[in-house]
């Protein structure tokens, strides 16, 4: 009898029996053999799917890592996302991978890469459209298993593509406490759907890219620092060299644009008016604006970043009708120079720059530290402005004649490089 009371109290018989007493009681089954076959049947499915479950989170572990590992061997934006579209699509057992990067110059979610058929052209939606928009505002995962039976899923895509969209496993790039950086996309698992496990796998993978994204953006500003640094080095002994206003006004616009990542930059010096202000040309023809409020606006100013050109009163396209040219985003400051002399500086014109683009963003905006950027141009050149301070005046002609000759030929833009979106 002991042994069999001591087999009783570790194996919980005791507590068993009082367990099916009470459902038997409690259910009254009309045949309660039956009953208990089928209750212990599911018993022994549940603790199958719990093995396996452990088994599927304990092999998603080892993934993840490898994944994590892969993502910070090479620290930069295209092998993130590489690794990101393989690892997820690899560990989820799923058919198609996206990710969504979030652009606050556009306040929209850019679909940056993607292994889906016929995505070739840069897809972009609002940040609150869809199920991608949804766990972007919300910042939580999103499991359906039957997406055309959700509301908040967009099947304009499938219609389009042809493909079906059956299942999707969504999650947010956190950033805490800041709006998620994107979101990670899973779609259509190969063998029914996404359970709690790939939940948790996704999560964490989602953790891992966002560690990685805030690197890449810290080393890609340090980057951007030591352009900027090297730049205004290599600006400053340029200028020593440079003695005839087409030179001037090239050096500044191909640096400015280097300096800020800018697609355009014009140079404006005023003329004999107050409000009157003059620049060459691509093809090195003079172009005068007789009026411009804005440019005026900005010799008076300390500098400014616009990142809204339209909404902005302060705004006008006097000097940008002149080359055809809508800035989307702009920076404007004033050209001055400081002479030993003088106890304040003198204002010489306006230099602006549009239209940035970096690596996660064809449409990026302007930010503080590239006004800081053009400034220190500024303080660089003063010198070399002032002293072709009589020549860069309005009206002027012939010398400005003189100075056009002087150069052989036109010397081209440098047309901005964008670097393309991983497809």
């Amino acid at each position: 009898m002991d042994g069999l009371d001591e087999y009783s109290q570790q194996k919980g018989i005791c507590e068993l029996i009082l367990e099916i007493s009470t459902m038997l009681i409690s259910d009254q089954p009309e045949k309660p053999i039956r009953y208990l076959a089928d209750w212990l049947h599911k018993q022994l499915t549940d603790e199958a799917s719990l093995q396996d479950s452990q088994l599927h989170l304990k092999s998603n572990m080892w993934k993840v890592q490898a994944i994590t590992d892969k993502m910070h061997r090479h620290m930069d934006f295209k092998n993130v996302i590489s690794c990101t579209l393989a690892g997820v699509k690899e560990a989820l057992n799923c058919d198609r991978v996206s990710v969504f990067y979030y652009s606050s110059g556009t306040n929209r979610l850019i679909l940056h890469s993607s292994n889906m058929v016929g995505s070739s052209d840069q897809i972009s939606i609002d940040k609150d459209h869809g199920i991608a928009g949804h766990v972007f505002t919300h910042k939580k995962t999103v499991n359906i298993r039957d997406c055309y039976s959700d509301d908040r899923f967009d099947f304009s895509m499938d219609r389009r593509s042809g493909y079906l969209t059956r299942c999707m496993l969504v999650t947010p790039i956190p950033n805490e406490p800041l709006e998620p950086i994107g979101v990670i996309q899973a779609i259509n698992r190969k063998t029914g759907a996404f359970s709690e496990v790939d939940e948790w796998t996704l999560n964490c993978i989602a953790q891992s890219v966002s560690v990685a994204l805030r690197n890449v953006h810290m080393l890609e500003e340090v980057n951007q620092l030591n352009v900027r640094s090297y730049g205004l080095l290599d600006i400053s002994s340029a200028f020593l060299e440079t003695n005839t206003t087409h030179a001037i006004i090239h050096q500044l616009t191909k640096t400015a644009m280097k300096l800020t990542k800018a697609e355009r930059c014009n140079v404006w010096f005023k003329g004999k008016g107050k409000d009157d202000f003059w620049t060459l040309s691509d093809e090195n023809k003079e172009i005068k604006i007789l009026n411009s409020p804005f440019l005026t606006w900005v010799t008076e100013n300390e500098g400014i970043i616009i990142n809204d050109p339209e909404g902005d009163q302060r705004y006008t396209d006097e000097a940008d009708r002149k080359f055809q040219f809508t800035p989307r985003v702009l920076i404007a400051i004033p050209i001055r120079s400081l002479t030993d002399k003088a106890e304040t500086p003198t204002t010489h014109g306006v230099l602006q720059v549009m239209n940035k683009s970096s690596i996660w963003d064809k449409k990026d905006n302007f930010h503080e530290p590239d006004l800081t950027a053009l400034q220190l141009l500024n303080d660089l050149i003063g010198r070399t402005i002032s002293q072709n301070s009589k020549r860069l005046q309005g009206g002027n002609t012939q010398k400005q004649k003189k100075d056009r000759s002087e150069v052989a030929a036109p010397i081209p833009r440098e047309k901005k490089k964008i670097t393309p979106s991983l497809e």
